[in-house]
């Protein structure tokens, strides 16, 4: 069970299933490990785009975080007073992986440039969305924690759900290439960014990191693409 007269606090069950309670206005800034579900309970959040866009969250409703990127929220209590409580999901490679196999899906090509480059989903509002978050916010106030098989058995519907309200998320979700892979060469051409602005976007701890999976992947050093667009 959950204190929720603390400002700010946090519940998880395996690393699976998150309740967060924030009090006050919080900014937080963190990777998104694996493919995360949200969903507000109460309160508002603002998601922060790279190009300086806002997307905004209030009770009820739900987005879908791409994995593998840096992602900005603000989280604020309503204009009530009511404290920002969501749920966060995670869906992880391994049992996507496992979930793709048992259920033969064939992954189409993706949607575009702009959804293959997109990081934030929202979902829209629908009954079965509401019916999987809400039982799943029961648990936290349970005595018990549910056992293994009940966790997955929420995130395949989880997973089942995503898939037939919004198919064209089907190449995100099954995308189990590491981010760097894809062609970040040519992300930095288009863009101009530098690695120190790119490596962080990509999945890496640290610029070193990110100098030397590059030189390993291309044969010269981030640094020596940007002299060739400057």
């Amino acid at each position: 069970m959950m204190e929720l007269n603390q400002d700010i606090c946090e519940h998880s069950y395996m690393n699976t299933f998150y309740l967060c309670h924030v009090g006050r206005d919080k900014i937080c800034e963190k990777m998104v490990a694996e493919h995360t579900l949200v969903y507000v309970l109460s309160g508002e959040m603002d998601v922060l785009l790279p190009e300086g866009r806002k997307v905004h969250f209030r009770r009820g409703d739900a987005a879908f975080l791409r994995r593998n990127h840096k992602v900005s929220k603000e989280k604020h209590p309503s204009a009530n007073g009511e404290p920002f409580e969501a749920l966060f999901l995670h869906l992880n490679t391994d049992f996507l992986k496992r979930f793709r196999k048992e259920n033969h899906i064939a992954v189409p090509a993706s949607g575009g440039k702009r959804i293959t480059r997109q990081n934030v989903f929202r979902l829209n509002g629908h009954p079965f969305l509401k019916g999987l978050f809400l039982s799943l916010a029961d648990y936290f106030q349970a005595d018990t924690y549910p056992s293994k098989e009940l966790m997955e058995s929420k995130l395949r519907e989880a997973v089942y759900v995503l898939l037939q309200l919004k198919p064209e998320l089907t190449p995100v979700l099954f995308d189990f290439v590491d981010q760097w892979k894809v062609d970040i060469g040519e992300f930095m051409e288009e863009t101009g960014e530098s690695a120190s602005e790119v490596y962080l976007k990509t999945g890496f701890k640290n610029l070193s990191h990110f100098s030397t999976a590059f030189k390993k992947e291309y044969g010269i050093p981030p640094s020596h693409l940007m002299e060739k667009v400057g």
